[in-house]
């Protein structure tokens, strides 16, 4: 890989670092560029009371706020907190995971290791609502797709995506060909219903405007 800059061209080169191999140089499938996490928070965090899995074995009632984050992650936190010592509260989950190396995401049947990623929301706001007897937090990220996550969660501190449009990585046919993301992020998004179903209505920064089955298709990630 290489990039010209205004002091020069920027080069990368990928090197093991097991023993016996450091420093020898090998071949990658794929090279993902990090700069500093922007932990600010410009999305209006969602108060609800809902189901919530506290643990892989029991979901309860709780009192939860879900707050997007501008290094493009989602916290499911406990809303009430410990009162007594101010302790921060419990994060029920995170998406994408905290810890990639044991998401359940990963795994083929879900998110592929290649779903595109929510980047950040630049004030786009979430909503909960529930649909089909599940909750599901809606928001749209700044990389111009949209996210339906589960709010339950899996009770191991990860959730799932319930389906992202336009349509990104579909579970049942790893292979097929994607729909591109909107240019320009979208606004933040409506419920409502269309024909009596359910549905999300999107203003993107094309200018266009879509109406959305809130429940998708949930086999495929797909609406």
């Amino acid at each position: 890989y290489e990039q010209t800059t205004a002091s020069g061209p920027l080069s990368l080169r990928v090197t093991n670092v097991a023993v016996g191999g450091a420093g020898q140089a090998i071949i990658a499938d794929g090279v993902r560029w990090l700069a500093d996490a922007d932990l600010s928070v410009t999305s209006t965090p969602v108060a609800e009371t809902t189901d919530i899995a506290v643990s892989t074995s029991t979901t309860e009632d709780r009192d939860v706020v879900i707050v997007p984050m501008e290094d493009g992650r989602i916290y499911a936190l406990d809303a009430v907190g410990n009162v007594a010592t101010g302790a921060a509260p419990t994060v029920y989950w995170t998406y994408p995971s905290d810890n990639p190396a044991t998401d359940p995401n990963n795994a083929l049947n879900q998110d592929g290791r290649s779903t595109e990623l929510p980047t950040g929301f630049n004030g786009s706001s979430g909503l909960i609502e529930t649909v089909g007897g599940n909750a599901i937090f809606y928001i749209a990220s700044e990389n111009g797709r949209i996210y339906a996550l589960d709010v339950e969660g899996r009770g191991d501190g990860t959730t799932e995506r319930i389906w992202s449009w336009p349509n990104d990585y579909d579970p049942t046919n790893p292979v097929a060909a994607r729909q591109a993301p909107q240019p320009g992020q979208a606004s933040s998004v409506t419920f409502g219903s269309f024909n009596g179903t359910p549905a999300l209505y999107v203003l993107t920064g094309s200018g266009w405007f879509y109406v959305l089955d809130a429940a998708g298709t949930p086999a495929n990630r797909t609406t």
